[in-house]
């Protein structure tokens, strides 16, 4: 008997994911090892720590520092110096008069600072945005490798030939055009910080620039439903009528006509959405922490995928539909179960012509709309 079987292929982000945007050391220069080796050096030169602990407090490892202050200076060298020897790798040398020049201890801490937020304090699998120099080439982005890693130590390249320097592993990193990050983010990438956080729209849209269309753990469903320079305000309506709509029938048993869950008098409750709409880059999105919006994502993932509309609709009436994520292993089936069980009462009680509409317009909608969602379905035989 045939099945519908539809895979969500989305993955599940912790709640507590964070994002950060790196800088890839003086002028750019690790940008390149970032990308061939899957790492994420701190711009320390010879920097030496145990592995799986932070980096000590400034004091305690000064005198390194201060070798790794004076070979970064030396590196900055003009074209007049370039003979100049570099500085000796002696730590002892290093132990007196360390107080000697103004603003040297501060330029320590930095240095250890700099190097502690990236070896130890970004927590493991945050999403890293590491920029380029130039707007027209590739960023990098990856997931932070753990903490507790062993770090290698990797060979600095130019003005740092000849010189190590400690990275953190990364995970599938990944080339992006710089003009796809958000203009929020290529300024912060002219700053001189380090290290930034990153958050609000810009966060989202560099979650999905990286997985897709994503779920955090706590349930919240997120999709995007449009994604053209100026899309059609109809998409919007459609989407909170079929949100309604099943959260109504959730509730109270009774399956409105399509277009109806806005203004029938009896719907007393609606979905809490959170609504995100980028004109500029014709950007919208709603996430939901409910099952009316798990289900109208599913419903979605069917409309875009290519198969033939009655016969899916017939079959998740009938309740021959499989759901899967493939993109997320150890996950809690019993939001997709419920999800699941909702769509098929919801097709149920519609009956065809109501439910046919609905998959219909949906299947308009993201054509006109320009929006393909993550995930799959198939009619199986």
């Amino acid at each position: 008997m045939p099945t519908l079987k539809i895979d969500l292929s989305t993955r599940i982000l912790s709640d507590d994911m964070k994002v950060f945007l790196v800088h890839p050391g003086a002028r750019y220069v690790f940008h390149n090892t970032v990308l061939e080796h899957s790492v994420l050096p701190a711009d320390v030169p010879f920097l030496s720590i145990d592995n799986g602990k932070g980096v000590p407090e400034a004091d305690d490892i000064g005198p390194m520092l201060e070798r790794a202050r004076q070979m970064r200076k030396w590196a900055k060298r003009p074209l007049a110096d370039e003979n100049r020897p570099r500085p000796i790798m002696d730590l002892d040398f290093y132990r007196v008069g360390l107080e000697a020049e103004a603003g040297a201890q501060g330029a320590r801490t930095k240095l250890r600072n700099s190097a502690q937020k990236i070896l130890w304090s970004i927590p493991e699998k945050s999403l890293i945005v590491v920029p380029s120099q130039r707007i027209t080439e590739h960023a990098l982005i990856a997931e932070a490798g753990p903490r507790e890693a062993d770090r290698q130590k990797v060979a600095g390249i130019d003005q740092y030939h000849g010189m190590e320097f400690l990275a953190r592993p990364l995970i599938g990193v990944k080339k992006v055009p710089m003009l796809k990050l958000p203009a929020s983010v290529v300024a912060s990438a002219r700053s001189t910080s380090i290290v930034e956080e990153v958050d609000g729209h810009a966060e989202d849209q560099l979650l999905r620039l990286y997985y897709g269309d994503y779920q955090r753990d706590s349930e919240y469903v997120a999709g995007v439903i449009a994604n053209t320079d100026d899309f059609d305000s109809m998409v919007l309506g459609q989407m909170i009528d079929l949100h309604v709509a099943i959260q109504h029938f959730l509730e109270t048993g009774v399956a409105l006509e399509p277009g109806r869950a806005l203004y029938d008098k009896n719907v007393e409750k609606a979905p809490r959405l959170h609504a995100t709409i980028n004109s500029p880059d014709g950007r919208a999105s709603l996430e939901s922490s409910g099952i009316a919006t798990f289900a109208v994502k599913l419903l979605m993932i069917v409309a875009a995928s290519g198969v033939a509309l009655t016969d899916a609709g017939n079959l998740i009436a009938n309740a021959d539909v499989i759901l899967e994520n493939s993109a997320q292993q150890m996950v809690d089936p019993a939001l997709m179960t419920a999800s699941a069980h909702a769509l098929v009462d919801f097709f149920a009680t519609s009956g065809y012509s109501n439910y046919n509409e609905y998959l219909e317009a949906l299947q308009n909608g993201l054509e006109r709309n320009a929006t393909t969602p993550t995930g799959t379905a198939v009619i199986q035989p």
